[in-house]
């Protein structure tokens, strides 16, 4: 038994029905949801489908749309929803290799009782509990699907399976749906595709950081603005926000670019994860070069996570597999030149906590060092270590060679 969109009460689900919204033009589109009073995020399809349009036309910017609260309580009166008027602001088409299909709308006037929903980054949460509101033709007044998020795909995308047999599946009047994780407390995506409805049915959405670099204005807008994180690290998106380090910036930045790798040590929670994403990032990218960062936790193959990320970075001309082909035949460095082709600038690869290496197998190990730290003509590698740990990792017969050919820098509290 599916469960309809009023069945429910709880703070939760009060949050969820103040930000979801229906888009309609000359028939019902899909959801969306607010990011910020007066914007609604979407899929530029479902803008298509609630104009009655063919998805490959251009929808220009201030076509004329109007959004809904379906899950919020119906008129007094019993009356029929008028909506809410609003425009096309940006609009991203389907691209043949299935990236884009992001819209944004801009509300005439912010809706009554409504909120933004906020918005995270789904990384190293694989296997967390998701959820997700469809609004399909056979239950117009909402139903749920709960799933598990995935791992991520080439066009940019996060996968969701079924929690179960009993959750719906995703159909038609899903897309452009939140997708809001229990863990983050927080959305990490908008439902985008699914597979034919089927007991294993996979279910994807954009991820957050696939939406930013689509739309790269909305970064500033979806990204937490509080400079206060707690334990968590500082990201790159809070550079404007990361300040005090100034000076540990430009060593590390100069260390970099007078030795191709360079490791920051220092104790459990100095920074070390905030100044190489939220300082070192911004700055490199500043002087024309690109930058990738990975948690060495979180990675088993990192010549599948390096392929996967060119194959997103570098416009997509070439399949995930080539790259990775690419990478175990001729290396970082040449794989490059084949991918970025008449780009400038050095790639930049930060490998954050590097100390959970100790805990990976010897072969993924020999991996991740004949990737990262051989043939790195235009590569330049940055790695963080917990000082603790600087003695375990330097007598690792693999690592410690790796590591001893480039240049330190402490980094204290």
């Amino acid at each position: 038994m599916t469960e309809t969109a009023r069945a429910w009460s709880g703070s939760l689900y009060d949050t969820l029905a103040a930000g979801i919204v229906q888009v309609r033009a000359a028939s019902l589109g899909g959801a969306g949801f607010l990011i910020a009073p007066d914007l609604v995020l979407t899929c530029a399809h479902v803008v298509s489908d609630a104009l009655g349009r063919p998805r490959d036309d251009k929808v220009a910017a201030g076509t004329p749309v109007r959004v809904e609260l379906p899950l919020a309580e119906p008129p007094p009166d019993g009356g029929p929803r008028t909506g809410w008027p609003a425009s096309v602001e940006t609009w991203v088409p389907v691209r043949a290799e299935r990236t884009g299909d992001l819209a944004v709308l801009r509300l005439r006037e912010p809706i009554p009782g409504a909120r933004p929903l906020p918005m995270a980054e789904a990384d190293g949460v694989r296997g967390g509990r998701a959820r997700v509101v469809g609004f399909p033709r056979d239950a117009p007044g909402g139903t749920w699907f709960e799933g598990r998020l995935g791992g991520p795909t080439g066009e940019g995308w996060i996968e969701l399976s079924r929690a179960d047999g009993q959750t719906a599946h995703v159909r038609p009047g899903f897309s452009g749906s939140p997708v809001w994780d229990d863990t983050l407390n927080a959305v990490v995506g908008l439902v985008v595709a699914a597979q034919p409805v089927g007991e294993a049915q996979q279910a994807y959405a954009l991820r957050t950081r696939t939406i930013v670099r689509e739309i790269p204005a909305l970064g500033p807008v979806i990204r937490p603005r509080s400079p206060f994180r707690g334990l968590k690290p500082y990201q790159e998106g809070d550079a404007e926000v990361f300040f005090g380090r100034e000076d540990d910036i430009t060593a590390v930045v100069a260390a970099l670019y007078a030795s191709r790798t360079v490791t920051v040590y220092g104790p459990s929670g100095c920074g070390k994860s905030s100044l190489a994403r939220a300082g070192v990032v911004p700055r490199v990218r500043a002087d024309g070069h690109e930058a990738l960062v990975f948690n060495a936790g979180d990675i088993s193959s990192i010549r599948f996570v390096l392929a996967t990320e060119l194959h997103e970075a570098c416009g997509r001309s070439y399949g995930v597999d080539k790259i990775e082909s690419w990478l175990r035949d001729h290396g970082l460095g040449d794989t490059l030149h084949r991918v970025r082709r008449d780009a400038t600038g050095d790639l930049v690869i930060v490998l954050d906590q590097a100390e959970a290496l100790l805990n990976r197998t010897p072969a993924e190990i020999d991996e991740l060092v004949d990737v990262l730290f051989t043939r790195l003509s235009g590569v330049r590698v940055l790695v963080t270590l917990r000082s603790d740990l600087v003695d375990a990792v330097l007598r690792h017969p693999k690592l410690g060679p790796a590591l001893l050919g480039g240049r330190t820098v402490p980094l204290a509290p």
